[in-house]
């Protein structure tokens, strides 16, 4: 059986910041798609993570 897990990454504080800034201009699907995130990981302010690392 294949396994298809992909490889976990951990993002930075000033890699976060800039998804999060992007996120609140464009949205959380176009934020994900340009920064080649899960669109799962991106969080608004006020949410529990910013973006985890997961």
């Amino acid at each position: 059986m294949e396994s298809k897990n992909k490889a976990r990454h951990k993002y930075n504080f000033s890699f976060k910041l800039k998804v999060i800034k992007f996120a609140e201009e464009k949205g959380k699907h176009a934020a994900a798609k340009f920064f080649n995130v899960d669109r799962k990981r991106v969080c608004l302010p006020g949410q529990l993570l910013l973006i985890s690392d997961v």
